[in-house]
């Protein structure tokens, strides 16, 4: 499904509240004094830092990230929390983000000016979907939604803590409060909730807003709490049909009013579909080939608390296809922004983030400078429509013409090119290796494995270590999870029960 372009916010120092966007005057907006009140409505409401203390992972969603104030306050809290979770995550919807020096200027004399700063460097582009971001080390996690609550939600996999919501989001995901996407929103000050237009989104929209509803609770984690700011009554109706209970726990003297809720269901949700499933023992995966894909396997893990053991027949990570002496990073482009090219788009985005430091320090060989694609199938005016169309950020994508692209290069081109800023290339097996790293896994090389094995273990269905085994039948390395990565070779040790699964070898 395409998205819609981003409308980035706008930040006005002088009108009271700061960020305004076409569709969102009338968001909670917090007062000068915002960490007091951060901690007063968000962080006491939630019991934090108490819930935290000693935990492996605490997660927190929130919509309407706006200008970060309650991110940072809760970054800030969980810095100074001596008991504090070995992890903070926390996701966050923001259908009009501000650009990143409008979030420096909004943070200008903040008294947590180097979270701000940390947090302005690693600011994505202003693309839609979704964005990870790595802060402090790696121990706080920023997922940062770009879009509307309705359609981003129903994206999201995760066992959430705490939720910080604003009502004026949630509305968009309640059926036939709201117009359709894209249309002008009143604010619940400017209109009661008894006046808002009523016209019937579209049937695409109201699929998302019902996926978004269900959502909440199949997303709450046992005792969750949700705090909602801009209360009208369909926003508790449509919390307490998700499970949440409000009653007695409404919060007056408030902007719109605060409703603080626990996740009370009358039935225990399933899971959030998906092919996703919580795993419940040893945080430990054997993975089987140590290229990209196996080496970015253990990295993805380990950020997730997990230990790696990877093996691989060769004498080292990325010696195989992996091992190429270049490989570009860029996004993609297409008129319908289908499901390939969003891939890309994230994909390229995360390289750049995790592999720029370590091209910037020389520990990776490559360059951030900026990509040419060539595409001889576009005039300059054709192209130039399907820019203005994606509505992506200046700096991220442009189209250059013959000459340009030529000029850029350095070489005689045939035709113009698409120019993506933030992309380059890099060493694939050094940058294999730097993910290894990382990730602290163990790799045995130049360990060929033959078969595999699992053997229960606890009677209950989904127990069990997996084991590899070299040709004379041997043990070489087991765990609860495995993760193949061994590209066409992944067949011949799938067992029988798994059938088979359609694979083609492709360049690279």
């Amino acid at each position: 499904m395409k998205t819609a372009p981003i409308v980035p916010g706008r930040w006005d120092p002088v009108t009271e509240g700061g960020e305004r966007s076409p569709d969102r005057a009338g968001q909670h907006n917090p007062t000068a004094d915002w960490p007091s009140e951060a901690q007063r409505v968000f962080l006491d409401a939630h019991e934090l830092p108490r819930r935290w203390a000693g935990r492996e992972q605490f997660t927190i969603l929130e919509t309407g990230f706006g200008r970060g104030h309650h991110f940072l306050a809760t970054w800030d809290a969980w810095r100074r929390d001596p008991r504090r979770c070995r992890r903070l995550v926390f996701v966050s919807i923001e259908a009009h983000p501000l650009q990143r020096d409008d979030l420096a200027r909004a943070h200008a004399g903040s008294t947590l000016a180097p979270l701000v700063a940390e947090l302005q460097a690693a600011w994505p582009p202003l693309t839609p979907n979704l964005h990870p971001v790595d802060l402090d080390g790696g121990r706080v996690q920023l997922l940062l939604g770009f879009g509307h609550v309705p359609i981003l939600l129903p994206q999201i996999v995760a066992s959430i803590d705490a939720f910080f919501l604003d009502g004026a989001f949630l509305e968009e995901a309640i059926p036939g409060h709201r117009a359709a996407q894209g249309t002008h929103q009143e604010s619940p000050q400017e209109s009661p909730p008894s006046t808002h237009p009523r016209t019937d989104p579209s049937a695409t929209h109201r699929t998302h807003a019902n996926r978004a509803l269900e959502r909440l609770g199949r997303l709450a984690a046992p005792g969750a709490i949700a705090t909602v700011c801009n209360v009208t009554p369909p926003v508790l109706d449509g919390l307490a049909a998700a499970g949440f209970q409000t009653d007695g726990m409404f919060k007056a003297g408030e902007p719109g009013g605060i409703a603080v809720a626990r996740f009370a269901p009358r039935y225990t949700a399933p899971p959030p579909s998906g092919g996703w499933q919580a795993h419940g023992g040893p945080r430990e995966a054997l993975i089987i080939g140590a290229g990209l894909a196996g080496c970015a396997a253990a990295w993805a893990l380990s950020r997730q608390g997990w230990n790696c053991r990877l093996i691989d027949r060769e004498a080292g990570p990325a010696q195989a296809t992996s091992g190429n002496p270049a490989g570009l990073f860029h996004g993609s482009i297409h008129a319908d922004d289908g499901p390939h090219a969003r891939a890309h788009r994230a994909a390229a985005l995360l390289a750049a983030r995790i592999a720029g430091p370590w091209i910037a320090s020389g520990r990776v060989a490559g360059s951030t400078a900026g990509c040419l694609r060539l595409d001889a199938r576009l005039s300059d005016a054709r192209a130039r429509e399907v820019l203005a169309a994606q509505g992506l950020p200046v700096g991220y994508v442009d189209w250059v013409g013959r000459a340009d692209a030529s000029a850029l290069s350095g070489l005689s081109l045939p035709s113009g090119s698409w120019w993506f800023g933030g992309g380059g290339w890099l060493a694939p097996a050094a940058y294999a290796a730097a993910l290894l790293a990382e990730s602290g896994a163990s790799l045995q090389a130049g360990q060929a494995v033959a078969s595999l094995r699992h053997v229960p273990v606890g009677g209950h269905q989904g127990g069990g270590l997996w084991q590899a085994l070299d040709a004379q039948g041997r043990v070489i390395g087991a765990a609860p999870v495995l993760v193949l990565a061994n590209a066409l070779d992944a067949q011949r040790l799938l067992p029988a029960s798994a059938g088979a699964w359609p694979q083609r070898a492709v360049r690279g």
